[in-house]
């Protein structure tokens, strides 16, 4: 099924378990947390199933994944608003960014996993990626080839065994702070 809420809020303590199916779960919020999990108790399966964030203003967006693992995530929508991730997070793919200039940020000293995925932009508009506070994060990929586009990057270390390619055209930003990233255009072939 397709599931459509404002926030997706998915605490407390007792045994539960989530089976996500094949559905898209759409958080619609138009500011705070959009997901919040909490690990303890619970069991994700996140099948095959996409989470949307949906972000189209000025507010910053939350997602506070407990450090579980999930399946695709989207986001849509411009506006100045950034999306926070908090927790050491699992993603089957890169974020899809569609819909305008976008900041992504992720939580100082955590990393972030992506078990898929090859492009990481959204064509000709800027996608941001920081931390939220003035400290680097770790994104990481086991191996293959990360192809970016029109990335602006701060504080971040990009390691795992992939390489990753923060894209020539249109050029992409080395704001300092960075490992691993190579910015310059994926090799083709």
């Amino acid at each position: 099924f397709n599931v459509t809420a404002n926030l997706f809020d998915i605490q407390g303590t007792s045994t539960r378990v989530i089976n996500m199916g094949s559905g898209t779960w759409t958080a619609n919020r138009t500011n705070g947390t959009a997901w919040a999990a909490a690990a303890t108790g619970i069991t994700l399966n996140a099948n095959s199933s996409t989470i949307l964030i949906t972000d189209a203003g000025a507010s910053n967006k939350t997602f506070a994944g407990a450090g579980l693992t999930y399946n695709k995530l989207s986001i849509t929508g411009g506006g100045a608003g950034s999306v926070n991730f908090t927790g050491a997070n699992t993603f089957a793919n890169l974020p899809q960014i569609t819909g305008g200039t976008k900041t992504i940020k992720f939580t100082a000293g955590t990393t972030t996993t992506f078990t898929g995925g090859t492009s990481f932009g959204n064509g000709s508009n800027l996608i941001t990626i920081a931390s939220i506070t003035a400290a680097t994060h770790t994104l990481s990929k086991a191996s293959g080839t990360i192809s970016g586009t029109s990335l602006n990057i701060t504080n971040s270390i990009a390691t795992g065994g992939a390489a990753w390619y923060a894209g020539a055209t249109p050029p992409s930003v080395d704001s300092g702070g960075n490992t691993g990233w190579i910015f310059s255009a994926a090799p083709s072939g």
